[in-house]
């Protein structure tokens, strides 16, 4: 046997095929609606663990009493933020 023969015999392991990722049908406007333990910002719409003052003086240009006056069922603050914040209250209470 020729060592060529032998060479071109040999099979190639099939490549497995790669899965394709689902686009995401989150696209509800519900301001109440968490992603990931963020809240989304009804202004920007960019998502935050926190909608803070600052965030809103400087990329809006408007206090937080207007923001929640606006809108009034959107959430500032997400679950994660409130339970590390009552983690470290329970954490300080400790000591």
């Amino acid at each position: 046997m020729d060592t060529e023969d032998t060479e071109t015999n040999i099979k190639k392991p099939k490549r497995r095929k790669r899965k394709k990722k689902r686009k995401s049908t989150y696209k509800r406007k519900d301001p109440r609606i968490i992603r990931k333990g963020k809240v989304r910002c009804q202004l920007c719409e960019k998502w935050y663990f926190s909608i803070t003052n600052t965030h809103l003086m400087k990329e809006h240009g408007i206090t937080f009493e207007e923001y929640k006056a606006k809108f009034e069922k959107a959430r500032t603050v997400s679950n994660t933020t409130l339970s590390l914040r009552a983690r470290d209250a329970i954490s300080k209470d400790d000591k």
